[in-house]
């Protein structure tokens, strides 16, 4: 990781993020969230990596399709059309019940599924502020504010963000390590419910 040169750090919204994500946060003080970045098709905005009994699996929030060409982060909405939720905490329920600290974690996890939030960034930064917590990191994303930082920039497409999200840390036991090799690259939830924090 390149040093830091700032004690503020300027982040995208995503989903259950990868653990690079939050090594690239743990000596920021603040970090603030950009609602005004334009939508683009980024696996991180709302898609994340979890190790089921068949291996990686990938989940998407179905997001409402915008008729403007230059959708805003901030604007993004969460499609309920199909039962996603319940196929997200099946999924995760799955994959971790066997965990070390999933049954410590899953009732505060699957509380903010069920808020069923109308903005995706909502949902993300509800999820990201949780994980913050978890990991005890004295952290709560802020709004962007109007006028200039000096914050190291960690939003997606940013020369700052490690060039390889997928890139997490030393290999650490997971769930269905008797079949698999480490699986690198899987979302945070996947090291705090089988290590508990970083």
């Amino acid at each position: 990781m390149s040093e830091v040169r700032s004690r503020l750090a300027i982040c995208s919204s995503c989903y259950l993020p990868p653990i690079s994500y939050f090594n690239n946060l743990l000596e920021t003080e603040k970090v603030y969230l950009d609602p005004n970045e334009r939508w683009t098709k980024s696996h991180l905005r709302n898609r994340t990596s979890i190790l089921s009994t068949n291996g990686k699996l990938n989940l998407t929030v179905p997001v409402q399709k915008s008729k403007q060409q230059q959708t805003l982060v901030k604007e993004i909405k969460i499609s309920y059309n199909d039962p996603w939720v319940r196929v997200h905490k099946g999924a995760i329920e799955s994959a971790y019940n066997k965990s070390a600290f999933f049954e410590y974690l899953k009732d505060e996890l699957f509380v903010i599924y069920e808020k069923k939030p109308v903005f995706l960034i909502d949902f993300n930064s509800e999820l990201t502020d949780w994980i913050f917590k978890k990991l005890r990191l004295k952290l709560k994303l802020e709004l962007l504010p109007d006028e200039r930082l000096d914050a190291v920039d960690y939003r997606i497409g940013s020369d700052q963000l490690s060039p390889d999200l997928t890139t997490s840390i030393l290999p650490y036991p997971q769930v269905f390590s008797e079949k698999f090799p480490f699986v690198d690259g899987l979302s945070i939830l996947d090291l705090l419910c089988n290590k508990g924090r970083m």
